[in-house]
């Protein structure tokens, strides 16, 4: 990482005039021109942009650890863990023993 507060980039010329800063779903800013034509086909209509991000301030800093304080059982922490998809060996992957009281399948949160 570099101590510059700023990064250029590249971006969609019609999300840069009529998007930034009202899109729902935020804008995508790309490290080269290479990488903007390969997502976005539509520039050789749209045009490029080479924009400028600029830090202004850290509303709140980084906490790497907080999502770790958050899990407490190994089954909490399988999807850190790059299994394969299919194995013909009846071991793998392996059954994780469950604590008392939690169910088989786990629903994941609505968010």
């Amino acid at each position: 990482m570099t101590d510059k507060a700023y990064r250029y980039g590249y971006m969609c010329g019609v999300d840069f005039q009529h998007e930034v800063g009202s899109a729902g779903g935020g804008n995508r800013v790309f490290p080269s021109i290479k990488d903007l034509r390969e997502n976005y086909p539509c520039v050789e209509q749209c045009g490029i942009v080479k924009v400028r991000v600029e830090l202004v301030e850290w509303l709140r800093s980084c906490d790497f650890d907080r999502e770790i304080k958050e899990r407490k059982t190994l089954e909490d922490f399988l999807d850190l863990i790059n299994l394969p998809e299919k194995s013909d060996d009846k071991k793998y992957p392996p059954k994780i023993p469950r604590e008392p009281g939690v169910p088989e399948k786990l629903e994941k949160d609505d968010e």
